[in-house]
């Protein structure tokens, strides 16, 4: 089962340079610029991993989210993050991950002021959901995504959504910053 992160997570300014430290609950209320890291995965099909947040979760919860979205701890990389999030949500080491990009994005409800580092995952074996983390995850075809994406927002986590869109070429919030 996934540990609560009680460090700090790192305030960042609009181009992503460090200024300052706080709690998540702090960063959130504030609504303060922080990291987030996100893992897309695709089976070899070319389908992707589309997971439902827990019924547990403070923020979106039973909502569609990226395969893996974390917080980037302070002083931790976004490559470790993801990795960590891998491991705790779906059992997945050693992934062999490609950064695709840096967006930068308010996604309102539930995440302000985001800094997201999107990477890419080819993965082939199984996966092992940590119920407290996600509902249920399934792979599925880009075009169902898209279609779900554009038909149901609403059962979307508000960062997913934008990432997504980016992803897909959709008008989105996200603007890639290098």
């Amino acid at each position: 089962m996934k540990q609560e992160r009680l460090e700090p997570l790192d305030i960042v300014d609009k181009n992503d340079n460090v200024i300052g430290k706080g709690s998540r609950e702090f960063v959130h209320k504030s609504k303060s610029w922080h990291r987030v890291a996100h893992v897309l995965i695709f089976n070899t099909n070319n389908e992707l991993l589309l997971p439902v947040r827990s019924k547990t979760k403070s923020i979106c919860p039973n909502m569609y989210d990226c395969s893996i979205s974390e917080h980037v701890a302070s002083g931790e990389s976004p490559r470790t993050a993801a990795v960590r999030g891998l491991k705790e949500e779906l059992g997945i080491g050693n992934p062999k991950l490609v950064l695709l990009c840096k967006l930068r994005a308010d996604y309102e409800d539930g995440e302000n002021n985001t800094i997201s580092i999107l990477y890419i995952l080819k993965y082939k074996h199984k996966i092992n959901i940590d119920r407290h983390e996600v509902y249920k995850a399934k792979f599925l075809q880009l075009n169902t995504v898209r279609k779900m994406l554009i038909d149901n927002q609403k059962k979307f986590a508000p960062w997913t959504i934008e990432l997504l869109n980016w992803y897909f070429h959709i008008k989105s919030k996200a603007e890639e910053i290098k």
